[in-house]
């Protein structure tokens, strides 16, 4: 049954193209590609139309008499016929699809079909199906009971093998489940019960006598079908039909649709339609001379489908499905038709798609009322006379129609039930869930409302009259079916008549819906009825203007609960509300939903309350899925919370109004709704009563005061609290639920969780799990208690005593911050109530009704445990943490507290390290037994010692002993670690004669030792070793008191398979063992296995079954990958392992991809997005792929948007459809425009992986404030002063630089501030380049610094002294820009903040000479010269002439080496009294390197004699000199005596050291006097190290002047009276003449420092002062004592003056280690004979520290206008363009500020880099667009939107960022939704996505998290995952995103199954570990909290829903809310 293998002819055999093909298996139907058909086609004209029955036809008498495929009416002329198909041809046309894209056409179609029902129906289904699976016998495998099993049982065993291993439904199957068949009289299916086998071995034996199916074969052939009941022919079409349409291969379709184009010349291809086509003659009909066998079972795709059509389609769609149904030759019809056998028909009934020319010219053949694409109402009659001037129209009988209407819309009799009347179908279980199953299979008449029983008699009056009408036809035509049907069956029973054949039992109706519905509210107000009449009602006279006391609610809420799980309350599912469900209130809880979603419901099911009438005229469509969308507040860009955050709680928004925005129902309706629906997300919340005062508040705000009016029933009758029925409403009606109730619509959430008993102090503070628990601030304690102990599930075997019950404890975490030390051994967590305990029920023995206490009992318990406090009494508030602590069992059977165990063996486990420290530190290693560089002194330690007899007592070390046993070298006594590695003993000398006692000598590894304190002193320390039972503590002894393993040793576990068992089966739960940096493939394989349907495909194998496996793709791997990956999936998820090495996988991956293959580090994007496209290929059931051109720029630029993205995605599924690019691919608009023709270039682009960049600015902004060296120009104060102390003359009249404009760059100004915009990746070298640019200084001669700035504490905010500045050196090419804006301890640099950067101009200003330049390095002009000859380079006397005239120091800064080297050679000692002190040399140290120094020290050394002897004179040499090295400490002074210098160890100055080009840099701080208090701007000074320190302290103090003080006050009104009138002026005068002095004082000191420098220069040259150009080679001069002195004398009177002193400190004060001492400091001295490479190290510093002002130098009126210090800083000039760039950073900072006031969780919103990504951007040239116009390469505008939304979405966030230098991790937190992302946003106007009216197509929940933790360069990838639950066979339900009532349907027969026993364990052991197991999957599916799993390789742990999203997520994975039922119906499993 279910082939057509007649072959009927078609209309004109001259006129046909014939299509012949073998027939082949029906196996090989499904697993393989058939023979292509042979084809041919032959054109006939319209001269000649078929007026006759074809000739190859034997026509039949009674069928042309009854009308099958008469002959056209003689009337039907060749115009008519021409301008019928003209119109159809003009009409449908435009529609035609190409051939090629017929396969995935006709899936689309058929998705589109089974997408009109919701995914929760579609699941409904799935239950159904699997529950008639569950109930068909199986017969065993032995042979005994194939004897006892029947024929019934085979049909069972070839039904689950036809399911397994081909995915089809078995006859036997799908009959059970469609309610058509139990109105077969022929259909007999009652199943023998049998038990349960595995049938994988039982031969598939699919033959038609095999099959348990009705009789039908009488119905095929040429017998008369008219005559059979219409029962049998409804099924046996209807079998057809499924048949046809589970065949997925296309390939006869797209074959026939191939030829008929070719054979009308018509070109399909858009891109090469230039004018349209001409309209072809209607000749081209293929002949089926051997028709397609279908698959022998239907595909439950296809199932779907039919119902979908029958239940959700449009009127039209219905209709010709019913036709189909009724046609006795729908055999033959199919067998002609062009499809092959597939009935397309009904997929293009009004979907404006036309699949082929042949079948555009079957309409024209055949006749259809129901073209695709469907004539409105004013072209209805044009187009009726197509069909009815059709040649060989289509006929039903009109008998079987008749009565066909009839059985189906009778009516039962209200004495007896529905099962009674209609055929049943056994007893099969139903798929409805089990709260609704009882009523499901027993059906009420519901749905024959008044208006149904109005029709009902319209329909049967009107068959009445047609039977007695004498001219009726007895057949008709599609369009007489139409046109009758339209004024005898109306919607509303055409609705009844498809929901009796297709979904009765099946999918519930509205007056179902409506009746469970009514029935939970009606349950829900008997109980609550009494509430608001014993608070209100009684004290309606005395008008209660308060709420009732806490007291009274508790009181009324405590009489309600009578049993612990009797009561209405416990209706709330998940156990929120407490274990009374009476919630915080007391009072219950309620469920909202969004008030517009109800308003469409209640129009669906015709809902009304009490007193109201129910109006449901015309069919309405059902409603999509419960959306609370609107309720919900969203997560902005900015969001205040992370939407789904709070686990079973969403935050509501503000201002939302009861009976307007949302409506209040009982839980049990949400139960109902949300089963039916699904949607969500659920709001619960806590009923709170309200008072009369606050209800008419609430009324005059609303503005309508109702007036108490009396509330009728359906009869008439006023109501008086009794449900109103009418006798023709068969739903139950209630009343509305009062305005007393009303719920706490923005309640505190608390995060409770559970203590983990193991691992107390676990990492993260995470529990086992954690919940969200709903308060409010006057809540009762014990009520949040109760809540908890509720929802919370413990483990039997640990948590309850004897009695069966067990204690628990409340703990609050305590902010870390808020904790004063010494930290509690607790951590930061305080218990609640202290020194008590609540006693909490096994619930697990209440639900058995075991004797226990009542519930009674355990509330007054708890009430006496929290002391009757509130939350908010007890110290709460909103989002606080709470951790349930419960008592666990130790070995003992003693209930012990796990924090309390911890925290002991934890404080053992410190007492052994401090004992292991202290045994190491008498030995002399340190901690980690490495030996200490400096042992500590053991002698005076103090220590406790015991005497020999036993007692403790304080001592001190008195000597120390070290006895070598084996070796007598001490040095090797440190070779080893620990005790194995000492060759040595040491013992100690202690005195007990204090104690009575007396000397004793100890091993200090014995146990008589111990640290000073611990057994002397009553400490807790002591108290414990005592309870122990110890009197000493040894490692050896308490080394099993250390916790090494996760559990603690004094809890007993329940097994030992704890690490290898899965902990939550059904739930996945299984990690991944890292096999060297495989946490990328770990993190990705964990977040894919979690995806559903891909999950489901994977398991079952569905990829071989239904022939998905691609083995011959050269872009897959043959299979292979996909295989492994499925066999991976299968161990994962196999409920068995807690943890598995894929090793294999790993290994096979490496072959795949060598990428993959080593041990490198991978990233996990580039993995999944490579996994995902393998798998793609590999399941592609595209096994030939085309070359396909991109659409043409013209057909884009012709045709709508929304046409073009359509034709896009056909042309790419031409080559990719597999269950990737079903369920996980979407498409992007890319739109570029060109900016010189303006042209669009649009794309339409496949993702399955979307990239998002973080909203970080491309460009950062730094400020940079340039400083400039101190010049006569920028500093005229000092520098630029006049010699003469009077005088207003300048000593430079030269220009110092020119301005440009108004302000900087100038030459004139110290400090210039620019804004220097930059790219993130460049580096300081690009900075520095940018910054030259603007201020005009060589990038070379710029010094950048990063600013800190730090406060001072004790100074006024306006002082210098308040505040100091640090700099952080940038070295060139540091970067990127990125991390520069970073400060210390922050990761985020993604704002556009403004970065602060400080550069200094060098200050060093060389001479230009014109021959040489002074640093050179040219030895043939100083080599040569000798000392004591002279030299005439020009060179050398350019320096000496230049060298310390009246510019240096101001205007330039010579570098003296030259000169320095003459010197050196000048002053060479030629006999031991020629030593000097300053003399500059070259000397060989110990190892025979050559270093600069000087001579520091002159000494003559009387221990040495040693002389020759020449003549009569004996020389005896004891002179010797001390050299000090360049940059060198003084500890590497080495001493040389007067045979050195005779041997050569010693020469002169550079004559082998190299010069020291580089400058020597010192960092100048500021400090306020003798204190320690630094303050100001440090600055750098750079000095030639061949300077004096004269010379270095000179350019020091210039350069110091950019910091004095220089009062506003014209230098001439300096020089007026000496006194004034005004005393402000005569104030400003002093001050003013105060810093004038200083001013000179410093600018004369740079002169006396630079002339004497010059004069020791030319003195050690032999010149005078006075000579300049001639060189005389005499001795120097002995006047460097004098010089120096006078010097001396000089400077020593000038500092005096200073307002600072000037100190040299030997390292930075701020920065220095303190490990190496305090820095030592002294006064700096301004010497002739140190140069100051010399005197200072690298990490020497100037300090200047500001004196005070004099209290007698200043009058009592100066001192109160004169500064603290003389120190300013200078003021900043701002650049003119940086200025407005600063402004508009500083408003986008104070924006973001303000924002982040706001901002709890901080970051970015995920919305914002979908914005970022969506944007326009400008293209480069780089990027290579070419302009399709313009034909060249163009920088475009291009801009991205979303178009095609997938099922799975996957964002990829770009934290990475890469340059040709740079590379950079952002590490800027996206606040991603866990729930509600919405995406309408981000897709275009008319895109697809948006079509579809529903906000939950659009509406995405996350369900995984790749995080990557560490930096770019390496770093460690965690998964975080929402469980969801499948079976090990991909068996799962994914119609629901929330946890519900029956969403979560974990297998638990699978759960509980044995896995085996091993050798000598006993079948009876239980295992406690598995059971644990057991008890936390069920506790998952049955909890109102979704349960977040973290994968952390092979470690799994549960995580609470707030800290899912952190600043580590790197890959995003979302779900769509409501899944495309057509994915579901295709890629699920149903057996």
């Amino acid at each position: 049954m279910g082939t057509c293998q007649s072959k009927n002819a078609v209309p004109d055999s001259a006129s046909v193209s014939s299509l012949t093909r073998k027939s082949k298996g029906s196996s090989n139907v499904r697993n393989g590609s058939p023979n292509p058909p042979q084809t041919r086609a032959r054109l006939d004209s319209w001269a000649n139309p078929p007026t006759a029955v074809p000739e190859n036809v034997t026509p039949n008498p009674e069928k042309r008499t009854q009308g099958h495929f008469q002959t056209p009416p003689h009337n039907t002329s060749r115009s008519m016929l021409e301008s019928q198909w003209k119109r159809l041809w003009e009409t449908h046309s435009p529609h035609l699809v190409d051939p090629v894209d017929v396969p995935s056409v006709l899936d689309m179609l058929l998705d589109k079909t089974i997408n009109r029902l919701s995914a929760v129906q579609i699941t409904w289904l799935q239950r159904k199906v699997r529950a008639t699976f569950a109930a068909l016998p199986n017969s065993g495998g032995s042979v005994l009971a194939k004897i006892v099993s029947n024929q019934n049982g085979q049909v069972a065993s070839d039904a689950k093998l036809m399911a397994d291993k081909m995915r089809l439904l078995h006859p036997s199957i799908w009959m059970r489940v469609l309610p058509v068949a139990a109105w077969c009289p022929s259909f007999h299916t009652k199943p023998t019960p049998a038990p349960r086998r595995n049938s994988s071995n039982q031969n598939l034996n699919l033959s038609a006598s095999n099959l348990n199916v009705p009789n039908l074969a009488t119905l095929n052939g040429n017998s008369d079908s008219d005559s059979y009941a219409w029962s049998d022919l409804v099924l046996r079409n209807l079998e057809l039909i499924l048949l046809h349409l589970s065949n997925s291969d296309w390939e006869r379709v797209t074959l026939a649709a191939s030829h008929a184009a070719e054979a009308a010349g018509l070109e399909m291809d858009v891109n090469k339609r230039d004018k349209g086509w001409t309209m072809p003659r209607p000749s081209v009909v293929p002949e089926i001379t051997d028709p397609a066998v279908p698959p022998p079972g239907v595909t439950f795709q296809a199932l779907a489908a039919i119902i979908a059509l029958a239940i959700e389609g449009t009127r039209s769609q219905r209709l010709h499905l019913l036709f189909y149904l009724l046609l006795s030759d729908l055999p033959e019809f199919l067998t002609l038709h062009p499809a092959g056998g597939a009935p397309v028909w009904l997929l293009e009934t009004g979907n404006n798609t036309v699949v082929s020319l042949a079948s555009l010219i079957h309409y024209h053949y055949f006749g259809n009322a129901f073209l695709p694409v469907q004539p409105t109402a004013k072209t209805r009659r044009k187009h009726n006379f197509v069909a009815s001037q059709s040649r060989r129209p289509l006929k039903i009988a009109v008998k079987n129609l008749h009565t066909f209407l009839l059985d189906i819309v009778q009516k039962p009799t209200e004495k007896s039930s529905w099962a009674e009347q209609e055929p049943t179908l056994s007893d099969v279980e139903s798929g409805f869930p089990p709260k609704l199953q009882d009523r499901m299979n027993v059906m009420v008449p519901d749905m024959y409302t008044e208006d149904i029983l109005k029709s009902s008699a319209r329909l049967e009056k009107s068959i009445a009259s047609y039977s007695t009408d004498p001219e009726a036809k007895s057949h008709f035509t599609l369009q007489e079916f139409d046109e009758w049907l339209e004024h005898s069956v109306d919607d509303a029973l055409l609705e009844l008549v498809m929901h009796r054949i297709f979904a009765a039992g099946v999918l519930s109706s509205h007056a179902d819906e409506a009746r469970w519905v009514a029935s939970e509210w009606a349950l829900w107000n008997q109980h609550q009825q009494s509430l608001t009449s014993d608070i209100y009602e009684s004290n309606h006279d005395a008008r209660i203007e308060d709420t009732p006391t806490i007291e009274a609610q508790r009181s009324l809420s405590m009489t309600r609960s009578q049993s612990p799980f009797d009561d209405f309350y416990n209706q709330v599912w998940g156990g929120i509300g407490g274990v009374d469900g009476g919630g915080g209130t007391g009072h219950g809880i309620l469920y909202c939903i969004d008030q517009e979603w109800w308003n469409t419901w209640c129009s669906y099911v015709a809902w009304s309350w009490v007193g109201e009438r129910p109006v449901r005229k015309t069919r309405l469509r059902r409603p999509r899925s419960l959306s609370n969308y609107r309720l919900v507040e969203k997560t902005d860009d900015d969001g205040v919370y992370i939407s789904g955050a709070l686990g079973s709680y969403e935050m509501m928004k503000n201002g939302l109004q009861r009976n307007k925005d949302y409506i209040l129902v009982p839980p049990g309706v949400w139960n109902v709704l949300y089963e039916l629906y699904g949607g969500g997300p659920p709001l619960p919340r806590a009923i709170r009563l309200l008072s009369v005062k606050e209800m008419d508040i609430s009324k005059d705000v609303s503005g309508k005061k109702k007036r108490k009016e009396p509330i009728y029933n359906g009869n008439g009758n006023e109501h008086s609290g009794s449900l109103g029925r009418s006798g023709s409403d068969r739903v139950q009606r209630v009343p509305r639920m009062p305005d007393s109730i009303s719920v706490a619509s923005h309640p505190w959430v608390v995060n409770v969780q559970l203590c983990d008993s193991a691992q107390p102090y676990r990492r993260g503070d995470v529990g086992l799990t954690s919940i969200h628990v709903m308060v409010t601030p006057e809540e009762p304690l014990w009520r949040l208690l109760s809540e908890a102990v509720r929802r919370f599930t413990f483990d039997s075997f640990k948590a309850f005593g004897l009695d069966g019950t067990g204690r628990a404890r409340l703990w609050k975490r305590t902010n870390v911050m808020d904790l004063k030390p010494p930290m509690s051994r607790y951590g930061p967590w305080n218990l609640l109530c202290k020194n008590r305990y609540a006693t909490i029920p096994n619930l697990a023995v209440m639900e058995s009704n075991v004797e226990h206490p009542d519930i009674n009992w355990f509330v007054n318990n708890w009430r006496t445990y929290t002391d009757d406090s509130t939350v908010e009494s007890s110290g709460m508030v909103n989002q606080d943490r709470l951790m349930l602590e419960f008592a666990v069992q130790n070995k003992d059977g003693e209930l012990i507290w796990p924090r309390e165990a911890a925290a002991k063996a934890g404080h053992a486990r410190r007492l052994v390290e401090e004992e292991i420290e202290f045994r190491r530190m008498l030995q002399g290693f340190d901690v980690d037994g490495n030996p200490m560089i400096r042992p500590p002194e053991l002698i005076d330690l103090k220590v406790d010692a015991m005497d020999s007899t036993g007692r403790w007592y304080p001592v001190k070390i008195l000597a120390v002993d070290i006895i070598d046993e084996d070796t007598s070298d001490e040095e090797n006594q440190f070779t080893s670690r620990d005790e194995d590695l000492r060759v040595a003993s040491k013992r100690v000398k202690v005195d007990f004669s204090e104690h009575g006692g007396h000397i004793d000598w100890i091993d200090v590894e014995s146990d008589r030792l111990g640290p000073a304190g611990r057994f002397t002193n009553e400490t807790d320390q002591q108290a414990l070793s005592r309870q122990n039972g110890a009197s000493s503590v040894s490692p050896e002894k308490t080394k099993s008191a250390i916790v090494t393993k996760k559990t603690n040793s004094n809890i007993s576990d329940g097994g030992g398979e704890t690490a290898k068992l899965c902990s939550l089966p059904g739930f996945g739960a299984c990690g991944l063992t890292n096999l060297g940096n495989t946490c990328y493939m770990n993190s990705a394989l964990q977040c894919i296995s979690y995806v559903p349907l891909l999950r489901a495909y994977l398991l079952s194998n569905m990829f071989k079954a239904t022939g998905d496996l691609n083995r011959d793709n050269p872009l897959g791997t043959g299979g292979k990958f996909l295989e492994e990956s499925a066999e991976l999936m299968k161990i994962m998820w196999c409920s068995r392992f807690g943890e598995k090495s894929p090793i294999r996988f790993k290994s096979q991956l490496g072959k795949f991809n060598p990428q993959f293959s080593g041990a490198d580090q991978q990233d996990a994007q580039e993995f999944l997005n490579y996994m995902l496209d393998v798998l793609h290929e590999d399941s592609n059931r595209v096994r030939k792929k085309p070359y396909v051109e991109a659409l043409s720029d013209d057909y884009v630029r012709q045709h709508q948007l929304n046409r073009v993205g359509e034709e896009a995605w056909r042309r790419f599924l031409r080559r990719n459809r597999s269950v990737v690019s079903d369920v996980a691919m979407g498409q992007v608009l890319n739109t570029v425009t060109c900016p010189a023709c303006n042209y669009s270039s649009r794309n339409f682009d496949p993702f399955n992986l979307l990239s998002i960049p973080i909203p970080t600015v491309a460009d950062v902004i730094f400020q940079c404030t340039l400083y400039r060296r101190a010049t006569p120009a920028t500093c005229p104060w000092v520098l630029n002063r006049s010699r003469r102390e009077n005088s207003s003359h300048t000593r430079y009249s030269f220009k110092a630089g020119t301005t440009r404009g108004n302000g900087p760059p100038s030459e004139t100004y110290v400090a210039e501030q620019y804004a220097i915009t930059i790219s993130r990746l460049a580096d300081s070298g690009d900075l520095r380049l940018q910054l030259q640019n603007l201020c005009g200084i060589a990038a070379a001669r710029l010094h950048l610094f990063r600013l800190e700035e730090f406060e001072n504490d004790g100074f006024q905010p306006e002082s210098v002294l308040s505040h100091r500045a640090s700099l952080i050196p940038l070295n060139d090419k540091e970067g990127p820009c990125s991390q520069l804006m970073k400060k210390r301890g922050q990761n985020d640099a993604s704002a556009a903040s403004v970065t602060q950067i400080i550069a200094y101009e060098t200050s060093l200003r060389p001479r230009q000479l014109t021959d040489k330049p002074e640093t050179s390095d040219d030895k043939s002009s100083t080599e040569n010269t000798a000392p004591g000859n002279a030299t005439d380079s020009d060179h050398f006397l350019d320096c000496l002439e230049s060298y310390g005239d009246d510019a240096e120091c101001r205007v330039y800064d010579s570098d003296p080496l030259v000169l320095a080297k003459e010197v050196s050679r000048r002053m060479w000692p030629e006999s031991a009294e020629d030593f000097i002190l300053g003399l500059r040399v070259d000397a060989k140290d110990q190892r025979g390197n050559w270093f600069s120094g000087s001579v520091i020290k002159v000494f003559d050394d009387e221990t040495a004699n040693g002389g020759t002897d020449n003549g009569d004179e004996t020389f005896k040499d004891t002179r010797k000199v001390s050299v000090h090295f360049d940059n060198f400490s003084s500890k590497w002074d080495e001493t040389y005596s007067i045979r050195d210098f005779q041997e050569g160890n010693i020469q002169s100055l550079f004559s082998h050291a190299t010069p020291k080009t580089k400058p020597t840099d010192l960092l100048v701080y500021h400090r306020y006097d003798d204190t320690s208090v630094y303050f100001g701007l440090p600055f750098y000074a750079s000095c030639r190290s061949e300077w004096t320190n004269a010379r270095a302290g000179a350019h020091i103090l210039a350069q110091v002047s950019r910091f004095l003080y220089y009062p506003p006050v014209d230098p001439e009104e300096r020089k007026g009276p000496q006194a004034s009138a005004d005393p402000v002026v005569e104030r400003a005068l002093n001050e003013s003449r105060y810093y004038d002095k200083i001013q000179r004082t410093v600018s004369e000191l740079i002169d006396i420092l630079v002339e004497y420098d010059r004069k020791y220069v030319r003195f050690g040259l032999g010149l005078s002062a006075d000579e300049v150009k001639t060189v005389k080679l005499s001795k120097p001069p002995s006047t460097f004592e004098q010089l120096a002195g006078e010097l001396e004398a000089k400077v020593t009177d000038y500092l005096a003056l200073l307002p600072f002193e000037f100190r040299i400190s030997s390292m930075d004060p701020l920065n220095a280690d303190k490990t190496q001492g305090a820095p030592e400091e002294e006064m700096f001295p301004f010497s002739l004979n140190r140069t100051i490479g010399n005197f200072v190290t690298a990490r020497s510093v100037v300090v200047l520290c500001w004196r005070p002002f004099s209290k007698d130098r200043s009058s009592s009126q100066k001192s109160s206008i004169a500064r603290s210090v003389a120190y300013v800083l200078p003021p900043i000039q701002t650049h003119k363009a940086s200025a407005e760039i600063l402004k508009k950073a500083s408003m986008n900072d104070r924006s973001n500020e303000t924002k982040k006031d706001n901002i709890d969780s901080g970051g970015v919103g995920l919305g914002s880099c979908l914005k970022e990504f969506c944007k326009e951007q400008k293209l480069s040239l780089s990027d290579n667009w070419r302009c399709p116009r313009c034909k060249d390469f163009r920088e475009g505008k291009q801009d991205m939107n979303l178009w095609r939304l997938p099922d799975f979405l996957m964002f990829h966030i770009k934290r990475f960022n890469m340059s040709a230098r740079w590379r950079e991790k952002i590490t800027t937190k996206v606040n991603f939704p866990l729930t509600g992302l919405d995406m309408s946003e981000w897709c275009h106007g008319t895109s697809p996505a948006l079509q579809n009216r529903h906000p939950d197509s659009r509406i995405y929940d996350l369900i995984g998290v790749v995080n990557h933790y560490g930096s770019m360069t390496g770093g460690h990838y965690i998964a975080t995952c929402k469980v969801s639950n499948c079976g090990k066979d991909g068996k799962e339900e994914v119609g629901y995103s929330f946890n519900g009532v029956g969403v979560m349907n974990v297998q638990f027969d699978e759960l509980d199954a044995p896995s085996g026993w091993r050798l000598s364990r006993p079948k009876a052991e239980v295992n406690h570990s598995k059971q644990a197991a057991t008890v936390s999957a069920k506790a998952v599916a049955e909890s109102a909290e979704p349960l977040w799993l973290q994968f952390d390789d092979e470690l799994v742990e549960p995580i609470p829903p707030d800290i899912v999203a952190t600043e580590m997520a790197y890959v995003l994975f979302y779900r769509r809310r409501e899944l495309s039922s057509s994915n579901i119906a295709r890629y699920s499993t149903v057996d």
